[in-house]
């Protein structure tokens, strides 16, 4: 389990693993641009160290030391790259950047990355296994970095470990948490525990749909929630806010789309009529658009649905339409195709482009 939450500058000082964690998960869900750029900003915020460019010099700037794979923990960079070609300007297929945020089961890892699907979002992903991703290519490599200095004067961070008996704070960037009878992304919703709640840390943790599961106790109910929206803290448990009803079953209405679905593949603006997502989709296929993916913004971040993926990845969209699409809902689909694949890099008007050079002078990356 992860370590590490915000807290007040008073606060006892903590390693920079806990620091970079907490700062990675403020970014989840919102767009960041590149992994190593994002990567570097991370460090850059929760240690108060300026890192390099390079991709192997640049950690060695900032402080790092390399570690070993297998002895990696919460807030270690995971870098693959060819050794012989580290230099800021790389760009090569495999070449990415990940922050750890626990060891997984058959030496995988749980880790906070961005652009992994090459549009510049910062997801977790629960299985990330960085040795097989290197062996795509014969000529990449896996490295680990650990970062373990801070400077004096930036916002503290507590390592509060996640165990029973201790409390732990709901960190959800503004949604609310399923509370589940049972561990598992198919078991009963009990409730939905509000961003920000204050909960008590039961005895049982298991594995399950990918994620890991924590039993916690919110206000009068007590349940299973997924274990890394979750963080340390010392404040006493505070009551939830007014249960969500546990939705039934989602119900496929039939809907209309307003707007222009590409046909032949691409992003389309539209807004939709009303229904679940699988009705969605089957209008949208009525209409020629074969649904890759379907994207909404709240509170100025993206959350996905993807089309045929496992549960786990669709887990955020399901937190947010457990049931029906609300109508006149703008909706951005993705249709498949063969439209040219957009150069990885942002343009120079993304919200992370840099300004006046500030920036490294190539590509960061964005596969494995």
């Amino acid at each position: 389990m992860f370590l590490g939450a915000i807290s007040p500058a008073s606060a006892q000082s903590a390693d920079a693993g806990a620091r970079i964690v907490a700062v990675a998960m403020a970014d989840l869900g919102t767009y960041q641009g590149e992994c190593f750029p994002w990567m570097r900003k991370v460090i850059g915020e929760a240690t108060g160290i300026p890192m390099g460019y390079g991709y192997a010099e640049g950690y060695l700037t900032g402080g790092a030391v390399e570690v070993p794979l297998d002895d990696v923990r919460a807030g270690d960079v995971i870098q693959i790259a060819d050794d012989e070609d580290v230099d800021p300007g790389a760009d090569y297929p495999g070449l990415h950047t990940a922050i750890v945020l626990e060891q997984a089961d058959g030496g995988k890892l749980r880790v906070i990355d961005s652009n992994s699907q090459w549009d510049g979002i910062v997801r977790i992903r629960n299985d990330y296994d960085p040795l097989a991703s290197a062996e795509t290519y014969s000529y990449l490599t896996a490295r680990a970095y650990r970062f373990t200095e801070v400077v004096d004067g930036i916002v503290e961070v507590s390592q509060i470990t996640v165990t029973p008996g201790s409390n732990a704070q709901i960190v959800t960037d503004g949604d609310c948490l399923r509370l589940r009878a049972a561990p598992g992304t198919g078991s009963t919703i009990v409730t939905c525990v509000a961003d920000g709640t204050i909960v008590t840390v039961l005895d049982g943790t298991l594995d399950a749909d990918g994620y890991t599961w924590q039993r916690i106790q919110a206000g009068s109910e007590s349940g299973w929630v997924a274990l890394i929206y979750l963080v340390g803290t010392s404040s006493t448990p505070t009551s939830p806010a007014p249960p969500v009803s546990a939705p039934s079953n989602p119900v496929i209405s039939s809907g209309t789309i307003s707007g222009s679905l590409p046909a032949g593949g691409g992003p389309g603006l539209v807004v939709w009529g009303g229904g679940g997502v699988s009705a969605l989709i089957s209008t949208a296929g009525a209409d020629g658009c074969s649904v890759r993916s379907v994207w909404v913004t709240v509170s100025g971040r993206f959350i996905g649905y993807t089309n045929g993926a496992p549960a786990f990845v669709n887990a955020a969209w399901a937190d947010r339409y457990p049931g029906d699409i609300p109508a006149q809902s703008p909706l951005i689909v993705i249709c498949a195709g063969d439209p040219p694949r957009p150069n990885p890099t942002p343009p120079s008007s993304s919200p992370d482009a840099p300004v006046d050079g500030d920036g490294p002078p190539g590509p960061a990356g964005n596969e494995g």
